[in-house]
């Protein structure tokens, strides 16, 4: 993730005051109309170190930094995920997958199964996701130990989405698809 200063997004309060417990709304709003597909940006809340120095000689001051994620809507919402790639290679599953559409998708999980020859599952690898914006690509590689990984014949991929579940399954296409 790269992050620039922007002025396509501004937000009200600038700058507040919060007392312990307490909660105030910051407003967001786009400086420009809608394009074909969904802008991201993220909005930093820091809090900033007391004015006057602390009358403790011991202790750790420790100061709160949050990042926001904030998405524009683009003119026609399409939500299109799929699993690009699934393959054995080099010890490990090779999994990408790709936003086509023109919003963000969000990948609660991610779990990779090797099957042998007559679909018994071997190995199973699940791993946490993430956003998948617009047109981009996502692409995991989960290692596999060595014995195991000579048997599997398929690859068969499950995607738990905010969307919904994707499946796929895929031959090992690979001759030598295990690191010696």
């Amino acid at each position: 993730m790269s992050l620039a200063p922007t002025q396509d997004l501004f937000f009200f309060p600038s700058m507040l005051t919060l007392e312990p417990g307490e909660s105030r709304p910051i407003r967001v709003g786009s400086s420009s109309a809608p394009q074909d597909t969904e802008r991201s940006f993220r909005i930093v809340v820091e809090e900033l170190p007391p004015l006057q120095p602390s009358t403790q000689s011991t202790g750790l001051n420790v100061l709160t930094r949050v990042s926001v994620p904030v998405f524009v809507a683009p003119k026609k919402k399409t939500v299109h995920g799929q699993i690009a790639e699934a393959v054995l290679r080099e010890s490990k599953f090779h999994v990408r997958v790709q936003n086509p559409g023109t919003v963000n998708f969000f990948i609660r999980n991610l779990r990779v199964r090797g099957l042998d020859a007559k679909g018994k599952r071997l190995v199973e690898k699940e791993e946490p996701g993430w956003y998948v914006l617009a047109g981009d690509a996502q692409v995991y590689a989960m290692e596999i130990a060595g014995k195991a990984c000579r048997k599997v014949r398929t690859v068969e991929v499950e995607m738990e989405t905010d969307q919904g579940v994707l499946r796929q399954t895929s031959p090992v296409d690979s001759p030598a698809p295990c690191a010696r």
